[in-house]
């Protein structure tokens, strides 16, 4: 199974308040999907730590070379939760 089984979607907009932060985003996600995506998604839940192959990126940009889960989120700011890409 993968994110998008356990959201149950690929793409979705979701309306946030100004100032909202990327892990407020990805708390009210685990808030609506519960240990499903939690297992596809956390190592840890407090404080927020990804699996080693999972990759948030808002605008294409990965935050945790930044602010990380303290990135405050824009209105038309994409977020995409994937695993890391590989191969050869």
């Amino acid at each position: 199974m993968g994110v998008a089984v356990a959201l149950g979607y690929k793409e979705q907009a979701m309306d946030l308040n100004e100032g909202q932060t990327l892990g407020e985003l990805v708390s009210l996600l685990l808030e609506d999907h519960g240990e499903a995506l939690e297992a596809q998604l956390l190592e840890m839940r407090d404080p927020i730590t990804l699996l080693p192959f999972m990759h948030i990126y808002v605008n294409g940009r990965d935050p945790s070379m930044a602010e990380g889960f303290r990135t405050i989120l824009h209105e038309g700011d994409d977020v995409m939760i994937m695993p890391r890409l590989s191969g050869g």
